[in-house]
């Protein structure tokens, strides 16, 4: 339950396993290297039920795997998620795509 607003570069995971990001909203980080999560090198992990308001990439995913992304709103962002080829055996669903530029790029 907490709110990211306003960061030059937004919040990472990074380097780690098992980590949860609940109701969480990730709004304005806007620049050439901003997201609203930046995910890498980080497997069995839950982001469900936040909101991507306005980022340059609402969801970055480089190394992650078996991500759980679930009842996400992804809204107004550059990139909606962003997923790099060296992620595996994520489950992405019902999550909401609005008005994005890209919602999905791999």
């Amino acid at each position: 339950n907490n709110v990211f607003d306003g960061n030059g570069a937004g919040v990472a995971g990074m380097y780690t396993k098992k980590g949860v990001m609940y109701n969480n909203t990730f709004k304005n980080s806007t620049g050439d290297a901003s997201y609203g999560i930046l995910l890498k090198e980080i497997s069995d992990a839950e982001i469900v039920g936040n909101r991507f308001l306005n980022n340059t990439s609402a969801l970055f995913l480089e190394g992650a795997n078996r991500i759980l992304i679930k009842k996400n709103v992804l809204s107004n962002n550059g990139w909606g998620l962003k997923i790099q080829a060296n992620c595996m055996e994520n489950m992405i669903t019902q999550n909401n795509f609005i008005g994005n530029t890209f919602d999905v790029s791999t």
